[in-house]
């Protein structure tokens, strides 16, 4: 199983607003994409009318950089809803344990910061459904994992699992609530499978 240690701030239960890479579908080049905004799929024979994707990244990249100070951290796009508009992340070179990665979105045009995730700089998600999956270790023998969705710009808790003790002396919990092991592991299985990583590697 693979395992992210550290948690994310107390922005997690919604999006703020404040401000690896395939992008968007591609479209004629007599037309230029409205970047923040989605682009329609466009039934062409001629693949030589469209525009390049690489072109299309490039613009979605100096659309972010343009509000976002990345400073001498590494960015990408990646998707996490269904949409053709990329989100964008933003991380550290994965040496330091509670580095975050600090994820953004364009809505109508405008930057939105959707908070802060993940460990060692990378964070877990289910691409093009819009679920992050975060799994930090914490004290005393304590293992977390927090579940988010992304909905209309923001991020909203969908579920949290843990798990306490050593050895024989186990305890699962779902939500908050106390639960048997066979219960804790089919909620949890969902989540974890077909997942893609953003963040250093």
């Amino acid at each position: 199983m693979a395992m992210l240690l550290a948690g994310c701030n107390d922005k997690c239960e919604g999006g703020i607003k404040e401000a690896h890479s395939h992008v968007g579908q591609t479209e004629k080049a007599d037309k230029e994409p409205s970047v923040g905004e989605e682009n329609e799929s466009v039934s062409d024979d001629n693949d030589d009318k469209k525009l390049p994707s690489d072109k299309i990244e490039a613009e979605f990249i100096n659309k972010y950089l343009s509000e976002i100070n990345v400073e001498d951290r590494n960015y990408s796009l990646f998707y996490l809803n269904d949409d053709d508009v990329p989100e964008f992340a933003v991380y550290g070179d994965g040496t330091i344990h509670n580095g975050l990665v600090d994820l953004y979105t364009l809505e109508e045009g405008e930057i939105i910061e959707l908070g802060r995730y993940g460990s060692y700089d990378s964070v877990y998600y289910k691409e093009r459904e819009g679920i992050l999956v975060e799994e930090y270790d914490g004290s005393s023998g304590s293992y977390y994992t927090n579940i988010y969705k992304m909905v209309k710009g923001q991020i909203i808790v969908v579920e949290k699992f843990e798990v306490k003790g050593w050895d024989e002396d186990i305890a699962y919990f779902v939500n908050g609530e106390e639960t048997d092991e066979d219960t804790y592991v089919s909620r949890i299985k969902r989540y974890r499978d077909n997942l893609s990583m953003v963040g250093a590697s």
